[in-house]
């Protein structure tokens, strides 16, 4: 039974997302930011690293922010300078989703549309045509992200796209490996474990010692621990990832690059440059300002000397009893 503090705070999520249509910008910004975090988030002098990374994209207009946030478009950069890092093959791109060819497809493949985020489906053979259309037009349709915050999503050309199944021969899904670059540096790498069945994360440092930090099960809830037993274990080209990682996150303060690994190789998924629209969950909460101490600030300045020592990331955060 969840904790009587947090009953508050999970009300103040949904009453937030309620209100939203009838409150201004900030005042919902706030108001979530409160429910989702459990203190009101200052972006005028920012210290966590859920402000700092919102009051980054709030303050420049870096043309090249929309190219990295296609997630077509990247993949020319992804060759130009992490030529080591495979691309999952693209079958077929179209702006139209009544023309795209459906029938061109294999048998396993998976639908995305490059604008946004949450705009993927696997298809298997025989699927319902109509029915992927339709999706699909309902994604192109859709504007992400908005013009004070997330704004670089707006400026993406919609496309919709099918590109190869990574998973396995049983049909489940690749581990996401989402590898957080600060200042430069990997600071931390969370695995998504279970995604389809029950979604849970564990984090790793870069020599893959598992984190004391974890998101809680729900806002000021307790942690979702994952047990040792279904933690990944290091992948073999971890040192391949995090160099991968780390070049394309050197042009920018802090940016989530998402990879898998299939047989072994590095595969690119995408650059997310605001995780969870700036409302990351930590367990402990204190770990949000660690790990902000960690962003160098102003954008531009020299990272901190924690997070650009050899072999460390951000602070790690004390062990759990």
């Amino acid at each position: 039974m969840p904790c009587v503090r947090s009953i508050p705070r999970r009300a103040l999520v949904r009453v937030s997302q309620w209100l939203r249509p009838a409150l201004p910008h900030d005042a919902f910004r706030a108001l979530y930011g409160l429910g989702k975090l459990g203190y009101l988030p200052d972006y005028r002098n920012p210290r966590t690293f859920n402000e700092k990374a919102v009051a980054w994209l709030r303050s420049t207009r870096d043309p090249k922010l929309v190219e990295r946030a296609d997630k077509l478009a990247v993949r020319d950069h992804v060759r130009e300078v992490a030529p080591w890092l495979a691309l999952p093959e693209v079958y077929a791109v179209s702006a139209d989703a009544a023309a795209f060819p459906f029938d061109a497809l294999p048998d396993v493949s998976v639908l995305k549309a490059n604008h946004g985020w949450s705009q993927v489906r696997v298809l298997r053979r025989p699927f319902d045509e109509a029915a992927a259309r339709t999706t699909g037009a309902a994604w192109l349709a859709q504007r992400h992200g908005d013009e004070r915050w997330e704004w670089h999503f707006r400026a993406i050309p919609p496309r919709l796209y099918a590109e190869a199944y990574l998973g396995d021969a049983e049909g489940r899904p690749p581990v996401d490996y989402k590898l957080l670059v600060i200042g430069g540096r990997v600071a931390f790498v969370q695995c998504f474990i279970g995604r389809g069945v029950r979604l849970r994360r564990v984090m790793f440092d870069r020599d893959w010692r598992v984190l004391e930090v974890y998101r809680p099960r729900y806002p000021g809830g307790p942690p979702d621990v994952v047990e040792p037993a279904l933690r990944p274990p290091r992948p073999a080209c971890l040192d391949a990832m995090i160099a991968g990682a780390e070049t394309l996150g050197a042009e920018v303060p802090l940016v989530r690059v998402d990879l898998y690994v299939v047989d072994g190789a590095p595969y690119f998924g995408e650059l997310t440059f605001l995780p969870a629209e700036g409302y990351v969950p930590f367990w402990p909460e204190s770990y949000d300002r660690t790990l902000g101490d960690a962003v160098p600030w102003p954008p531009g300045s020299p990272a901190p000397p924690t997070a650009s020592r050899r072999g460390q990331g951000a602070p790690r955060p004390a062990s759990r009893a």
